[in-house]
């Protein structure tokens, strides 16, 4: 019994040693990459009131007509953890939403044509990856639900068809952890409901520690 006691503490404490060797052997930058490769994380999620958004415009309930919303669904790339999120990021900040506004721009395939795009004016307060730096422009494919007549104006005077995508809707005032691509004067949002975190958030805590020790 005694043998088998004292054994059992030295298994223990060889562990105990390893795991001591393992974590002296290694950075905290590179402890915070290995951490984000084992974490999942998940960001604001869409509202999923889209098809309400165009209730109550003009001509919005006509059967086939052009004021007739159409529904997209589509299929956002999902990352398993915080590691290949960010590795699939060419930029990722945290800053203010100063603003809301909305443009025309090209479709998610090459058959859709052009599309409304929600627009989020940032002021970056923070730059964990990439070369975002003061105020940028955080382009999402769809309208969202607030001030639907200036985007009605818009789908108006272009000719397009009112596209419903359930997207996030930010606050202006508030400030998030952003997981963009870059594309050209736009940052673009990567994937629907893993590319903004509240700052104050574990995801976002994740992220940041994981970029402030990439090379």
């Amino acid at each position: 019994m005694k043998r088998t006691t004292a054994f059992l503490l030295a298994m223990l404490l060889a562990g105990w040693c390893l795991f001591a060797l393992w974590g002296c052997g290694k950075s905290a930058e590179e402890r915070d990459r290995e951490i984000a490769r084992a974490t999942p994380v998940e960001g604001i999620r869409p509202k999923g009131n889209g098809a309400a958004y165009w209730q109550g415009l003009d001509g919005a309930d006509e059967p086939g007509g052009i004021n007739q919303p159409i529904r997209v669904t589509v299929d956002w790339v999902f990352y398993p953890n915080a590691g290949e999120l960010i590795d699939a990021a060419t930029d990722i900040f945290c800053g203010r939403v100063k603003g809301v506004s909305f443009a025309v721009g090209p479709g998610l395939s090459p058959s859709d044509g052009a599309m409304l795009y929600t627009v989020y004016t940032v002021d970056v307060t923070e730059t964990c990856k990439g070369s975002a730096d003061g105020t940028v422009e955080v382009r999402m494919p769809g309208g969202i639900g607030v001030r639907l007549r200036e985007q009605d104006a818009i789908r108006r005077e272009t000719g397009l068809r009112p596209v419903i995508l359930d997207n996030v809707e930010l606050e202006v005032g508030e400030t998030y952890l952003f997981c963009t691509r870059a594309e050209g004067a736009f940052y673009g949002n990567l994937g629907m409901w893993q590319f903004v975190y509240p700052v104050g958030s574990d995801g976002a805590a994740v992220i940041r520690r994981a970029c402030a020790g990439k090379p």
